[in-house]
Parts: C-alpha cells; structure tokens; sequence
C-alpha cells in the first residue's frame, strides 16, 4: 500500500462520496492505486483550457471550484460552480 494517510483520508471521506459509499475498505484500495488529497488556496488555477490533460480525476472535499472560459474578448467569464462532493477532470481514468 503506498500511500497510507491517503487511504485513511478516503476511509474518513468515503460515506459522502457517492463513488466509493458502499465499498468496503478493501474495494476501495483496489480502485484507487494512487490518490493524492492536495489543498488548493482559494482563487489559485487548478489547470487551464488548452493545457496538456492530466489523468486525475479532482473530487471536491470541502470548499467549491469555479468553472471558467475566456471569450473571444478574452474576458474571464464564469460557466459554473461546483460544490463539494462533485467530480471534475478527465473522466477517462
């Protein structure tokens, strides 16, 4: 098991993430070889339109992301905001 603190963070986590809830502890260490809980300050960009794709797949613990495009008058402009307990990312993992 790699990352210990990890999966006991998921174990805490994992009755309010819709994906993991009725897993047992064992399921869900197969599922997940490698997570990773990082703390975003707020405003701070997770990744941009355009960049090269990570495979993560970012669940929100606490807190909520702001979606956002820039126009062809290369103003920022807001699509959406998810709330905790949503998924974002490349969906492909």
């Amino acid at each position: 098991m790699k990352n210990l603190n990890a999966i006991d963070q998921l174990m805490f986590y994992k009755d309010k993430i819709s994906l993991f809830k009725d897993l047992d502890e064992y399921e869900i260490i197969t599922l997940v070889d490698d997570v990773i809980f990082k703390k975003y300050i707020r405003f701070e960009v997770i990744f941009s339109e355009g960049e090269q794709k990570d495979d993560y797949i970012y669940y929100i613990a606490k807190g909520s992301v702001n979606i956002s495009t820039r126009g062809k008058d290369r103003v920022l402009k807001k699509i959406v905001t998810l709330d905790e307990t949503s998924l974002i990312g490349e969906m492909k993992p």
